[in-house]
């Protein structure tokens, strides 16, 4: 396939390989090897078996054939958590009197999932309401603070004052959770 055939499409369809097709490998793909079977690596990457040993097929890893984990993507999402709720805090406290400031509380705790899984969990509250921006920043869920804390079982509450916030990001050098 020339480069010229490529240049416009936004998928890649690689040639099939057969048990019995003949390869190049080794540092300068000058060593010719004949393919006896496919297995995967611990990273769920293609690995031919071939007559000079395993080889990858792709040398950088594709991130769509790794094996999910659920549960670390989930964390990952949640962790988005405390960067969203400093940053929406910021720009809500931007530019208002200290008496509006003292309004908004940042909270960090540990809360329950409906799978019973114990996290980390942050979220702003402004009179009696919570926005939480965990999954996004521009379309937060909002509620009554007391039923969202029961609701989660939250535990370990640590509420930060706008000013406090900040002095606490600059410090750690990261927006949370500080002292969970």
């Amino acid at each position: 396939m020339k480069l010229a055939e490529i240049k416009g499409k936004t998928t890649l369809n690689p040639p099939s390989i057969s048990v019995g097709d003949e390869v190049k490998v080794g540092k300068f793909k000058n060593r010719k090897a004949e393919v006896k079977g496919f297995t995967k690596d611990d990273h769920g990457q293609p690995v031919l078996k071939t007559t000079k040993g395993d080889q990858k097929l792709y040398k950088p890893r594709v991130t769509k054939l790794e094996p999910k984990k659920i549960e670390e993507e989930q964390q990952t999402e949640l962790l988005h958590c405390f960067d969203n709720s400093w940053r929406l805090m910021m720009e809500l406290v931007k530019g208002e009197p200290e008496e509006v400031q003292d309004k908004y509380r940042l909270v960090h705790a540990f809360v329950t999932n409906v799978q019973g899984k114990r996290f980390e969990h942050g979220w702003l509250e402004v009179n009696g309401k919570v926005i939480d921006s965990a999954r996004s920043k521009d379309d937060p869920l909002v509620m009554d603070a007391a039923k969202y804390r029961s609701a989660l079982n939250a535990e370990n509450i640590i509420e930060y004052h706008p000013i406090e916030a900040m002095i606490k990001a600059a410090r750690e050098k990261n927006l949370g959770p500080w002292e969970l």
